[in-house]
């Protein structure tokens, strides 16, 4: 093992360069506790240290003002500095929420700029050598992810192959899916709690009106997953009156019919934010690059199991 240091990130070594396993969202969460990919380095060392070849870690926020998010494309120089420093006049505005979704990092100035430039070409530099490339995230554990607790996205790869292993690896360990049902959807019902919290904290109420108008569409997708499973008889007492309680039952009536976890191809992602992998990555001519999808739950309650499965996935691959 070769552990090295770089600014910005972490890379640990064997003697091959294949696969690369990449952590972009791994650095500290310090604007709110849910702004990193908790689990995914403990997941993809647990991969490395059989798989061998590279592992590399970022350990920067992957916030735009204090860091730089690796999954995103690098941004025009001064459509950056611009934007810091309107930002750190008004935080919460609509060309943020744009800019966040496809650039990497904002700039208070023109050396700012090029600093998170070379640390941004650095890290993905460290993969473009690899032919194989695994790319660890963090799911929530969402209504949205029903039933998913590994959603696997072939950036490029023969799909119908990588399917049919997902479908192979759902039989293999039915018996684990099974059991770990009833734990994973209370989790998803603590985390629509959680949601709705959030929710009443920023409108002061809980308003399908106001939550229409959220930038974030994270929890329109949870209402059309609820709609999807519910019990008619919940959706429209819902629909009747709209209040935290009828939600709450209607996501409980839902989370009973829907189907126990299983493995899923790009049923919650489709790497269409993988700004930073596409722009550094395909220009090379790699075998395979898949976006891991971890489910919050399983990366924290069976880290072990799920780099198992993914160790599997790699193997029946290549």
């Amino acid at each position: 093992m070769d552990p090295q240091f770089k600014k910005g990130y972490l890379l640990y070594e064997k003697n091959e360069l294949t696969p690369a396993l990449v952590c972009p969202h791994s650095g500290p969460a310090i604007t709110t506790p849910i702004a990193r990919d908790d689990h995914s380095e403990t997941i993809a060392f647990q991969c490395w240290k059989e798989l061998g070849g590279k592992l590399i870690i970022s350990s920067l926020p992957r916030t735009q003002v204090f860091g730089i998010d690796f999954n995103r494309d690098i941004p025009p120089k001064n459509l950056s500095i611009d934007l810091y420093h309107q930002i750190v006049n008004e935080p919460s505005t609509r060309d943020l929420m744009r800019f966040k979704k496809k650039y990497a990092w904002l700039a208070k100035d023109e050396d700012d700029y090029y600093k998170r430039l070379n640390i941004y070409q650095n890290f993905w530099s460290e993969a473009e050598e690899s032919s194989h490339v695994l790319l660890y995230h963090k799911s929530f554990t969402k209504m949205k992810a029903i039933p998913s607790i590994l959603d696997i996205i072939p950036i490029k790869g023969k799909k119908t192959v990588i399917n049919s292993i997902i479908h192979g690896l759902n039989k293999k360990y039915e018996p684990f899916l099974r059991g770990i049902e009833r734990d994973f959807k209370q989790a998803v019902l603590i985390e629509t709690k959680r949601t709705i919290n959030r929710i009443v904290k920023k409108y002061g109420k809980f308003d399908i009106n106001l939550i229409e108008e959220d930038t974030n569409p994270n929890f329109r997708k949870d209402i059309n997953n609820m709609l999807k499973y519910a019990n008619r008889f919940y959706i429209k007492k819902l629909k009747d009156k709209w209040n935290i309680a009828n939600y709450l039952e209607t996501i409980k009536s839902a989370l009973r019919n829907s189907p126990h976890p299983n493995f899923t191809m790009a049923h919650v992602h489709d790497a269409t934010l993988a700004h930073g992998p596409k722009r550094k990555l395909l220009i090379s001519p790699k075998k395979l690059i898949l976006e891991l999808e971890i489910n919050a739950f399983v990366g924290y309650w069976y880290s072990e199991k799920i780099a198992e499965i993914i160790k599997d996935l790699y193997k029946y691959l290549y």
